[in-house]
């Protein structure tokens, strides 16, 4: 008969454990997002486009990239 002693080789199940804050998930992936748009504005620049492509598509980037991160670390309703 197995005892439950500190000693004891009985298995244990660790809680769920929860991700990281997802405050700072979201502003790890915004700063990611943030890096791209920057390369991209720049390289942009370099090759002469015109400003308003440049910022319409910075636009574009920056919202598709803020919809990626909210639902990558959003959290879910508990069920019941």
């Amino acid at each position: 008969m197995p005892h439950s002693g500190p000693n004891s080789r009985a298995l244990r199940v660790d809680p769920i454990v929860q991700p990281a804050c997802p405050v700072m998930s979201f502003g790890i992936y915004l700063g990611g997002v943030l890096l791209v748009l920057g390369g991209l504005i720049y390289v942009a620049a370099m090759l002469h486009a015109p400003t308003p492509w440049i910022v319409a598509g910075a636009l574009i980037v920056l919202g598709l990239g803020i919809l990626t991160a909210v639902k990558a670390t959003r959290q879910r309703d508990p069920a019941g």
